[in-house]
C-alpha cells in the first residue's frame, strides 16, 4: 500500500488540499464582510493563509481517507439585513468557492498538459499538472462533501438556516458531537459502496470537465 508510488501521490496531493480549504475559508468570510458581517475578518479568516483555515485532524483524514474538512467560517447573523437570505448566500458560497477553483484548476491542468505534450516536454510540468489535476479533483469532491447534511457542514448549516427555532433547539444537543459524526462517516463510506452514491455528483462534475478541456485543447493543439 504505501509504495514509492502511492507516496508521491499523497505529496502531490498536499497543495490542493491546502489550496482548497484555504479557499473555501476565504469565500464564505469575503461573502459575510460583504454582506455586512466583519466577525471572519476580526477572527483573521478573511485571508487565503492557510493557517486560518487549516484543522490538523480535517487535513490528515482527507490526506490519509480522501474525505476532511478545514476550521469552520463563525458569523453573526445579526449583521445581516435579510437573515435567512444573506446566511444561504454565505453559507453557500463556500461549495461555490470551491467548484469555482476545482473548475480553473482543472483548465489549467489541462492547458499545461497540452502544452507540455505538444510544446515543452519537460519533466517538472509532468509533476505540475498532477498536483493542479489532484487540486480540482480535491475542490470538486470537498464542494459535494460540504454539501451532505451533516452537523458542521454547509448542507447542514443550510438547512438548519430553514428550520422553525425550537426544532432546531433540538438538534443542537448534536452538534456538540459533530468530531465523531464526521469520523464516523468518513469510516462508513470508506468502506461501504456509499461513497459512489453520495459522491456521484463530483465524479460526474470531474468527467465533465475532463471531457470539455480536452474537447477544448484537442482541437487547438492537435488540429
Amino acid at each position: 500500500m504505501f509504495n514509492e508510488a502511492y507516496l508521491i501521490a499523497k505529496l502531490l496531493t498536499i497543495p490542493g488540499i491546502i489550496f482548497a480549504f484555504s479557499l473555501r475559508g476565504y469565500a464564505q468570510a469575503l461573502v459575510a464582510k460583504k454582506l455586512g458581517d466583519d466577525t471572519p475578518e476580526k477572527n483573521g479568516q478573511l485571508t487565503m493563509n492557510p493557517i486560518a483555515h487549516i484543522d490538523i485532524i480535517g487535513f490528515l483524514c482527507i490526506l490519509i481517507l480522501g474525505i476532511g474538512w478545514g476550521k469552520p467560517v463563525q458569523t453573526n447573523s445579526r449583521n445581516y439585513k435579510h437573515i435567512r437570505r444573506d446566511m444561504t448566500i454565505q453559507i453557500l458560497s463556500g461549495p461555490a468557492g470551491l467548484v469555482f477553483g476545482g473548475v480553473a484548476l482543472s483548465f489549467f491542468y489541462a492547458l499545461v498538459w497540452y502544452l507540455n505534450i505538444y510544446v515543452f516536454d519537460i519533466e517538472a510540468l509532468e509533476y505540475l499538472a498532477t498536483i493542479l489535476l489532484y487540486g480540482s479533483g480535491v475542490c470538486i469532491t470537498l464542494a459535494n462533501f460540504y454539501l451532505i447534511p451533516l452537523p458542521g457542514l454547509d448542507g447542514y448549516n443550510l438547512i438548519v438556516n430553514y428550520l422553525p427555532y425550537k426544532v432546531y433547539r433540538k438538534l443542537y444537543t448534536i452538534e456538540k458531537y459533530s468530531m465523531f459524526i464526521f469520523l464516523g462517516f468518513i469510516l462508513l463510506i470508506d468502506y461501504t459502496s456509499l461513497r459512489s452514491i453520495l459522491f456521484a455528483p463530483a465524479d460526474i462534475t470531474i468527467g465533465l470537465l475532463d471531457t470539455l478541456w480536452n474537447t477544448l485543447f484537442g482541437l487547438i493543439f492537435v488540429t
